[in-house]
C-alpha cells in the first residue's frame, strides 16, 4: 500500500509538472494562476499546494529539468577533434536556444533563480547543476591543454568557471534585454570567448598570434 500511495503522488506530482509546462507556454508564467494549473492537472488547488510551495517553484522545477536533460545531451555530443572556441560554442549555444523559446518565461526563471524571497529547494537544485557543469566543462578545459590550446599551468576549474561567467553574463543581459541575441550575437559570444582564451594560450602560440 504504501508503494502504491508513492506511485499515486509521482503521477500527480507529474501531472502538475506537465500542466504548469503547458499552461506556462501557452498563456505564459504571469498570467498564469495556480487555480489553473491545478484544473488542468485535474486536482483541488489545495493539493496542488501539498506539493510545491507556489508558481514560481514549479517553474524553476520546470527549468532544473531541462537544464538537466540538456546538459546531458550537449556535453553527450561534444566532438573532440574541434578547436576550444568552437566546442564553448557548442556547449553553451543550445542553452540560448532553450531560454529563447519563451524569453519572457525565461527572464522570470532568472528572476526567481536570483532574487526569490523564500529558499526554494529548486534554487538549490539550479545550483548544484551548475556545478556539475562547470566540473563537465574543466574536462573538456583539460582536454584542450593536453592538445596543447591552452597554458599548462591554467587551473581547468577556474578557466570553466571564468567561462561560465562570460556566458551567464551573456544570457543575463540578454534576458534583461540589454542585447538582442541572434546569430550575430553567438559570434560576439564567440569573440567574448576567444579573448578569454587568447590569456590562456601557450607562449608561443601567443606570440605567433601577436604577429599576425
Amino acid at each position: 500500500m504504501s508503494r502504491l500511495r508513492e506511485q499515486n503522488k509521482q503521477r500527480t506530482f507529474e501531472q502538475i509538472q506537465r500542466a504548469a509546462k503547458d499552461l506556462f507556454e501557452r498563456k505564459g508564467y504571469a498570467a498564469t494562476t495556480t487555480r489553473e494549473i491545478a484544473e488542468e492537472a485535474q486536482i483541488a488547488t489545495g493539493t496542488l499546494f501539498l506539493y510545491v510551495q507556489d508558481k514560481a517553484e514549479l517553474l524553476l522545477l520546470i527549468y532544473a529539468n531541462a537544464i538537466g536533460k540538456l546538459m546531458d545531451a550537449t556535453f553527450a555530443t561534444v566532438p573532440e577533434d574541434r578547436p576550444l572556441p568552437e566546442l564553448l560554442l557548442h556547449i553553451f549555444g543550445p542553452f540560448f536556444e532553450l531560454y529563447g523559446r519563451h524569453p519572457e518565461n525565461a527572464r522570470h526563471f532568472l528572476k526567481e533563480l536570483l532574487f526569490h524571497e523564500d529558499d526554494h529547494s529548486r534554487s538549490q537544485q539550479v545550483g548544484l547543476q551548475n556545478e556539475e557543469f562547470i566540473q563537465r566543462l574543466a574536462h573538456i578545459i583539460q582536454r584542450a591543454q593536453e592538445r596543447g590550446e591552452i597554458r599548462q599551468d591554467v587551473d581547468p576549474q577556474q578557466a570553466a568557471g571564468s567561462f561560465f561567467a562570460i556566458y551567464f553574463a551573456t544570457v543575463t543581459a540578454w534576458l534583461g534585454s540589454f542585447l538582442v541575441m541572434d546569430s550575430a550575437s553567438l559570434e560576439q559570444l564567440r569573440s567574448l570567448f576567444e579573448l578569454q582564451i587568447r590569456g590562456m594560450l601557450p607562449p608561443d602560440t601567443a606570440s605567433a598570434m601577436e604577429t599576425m
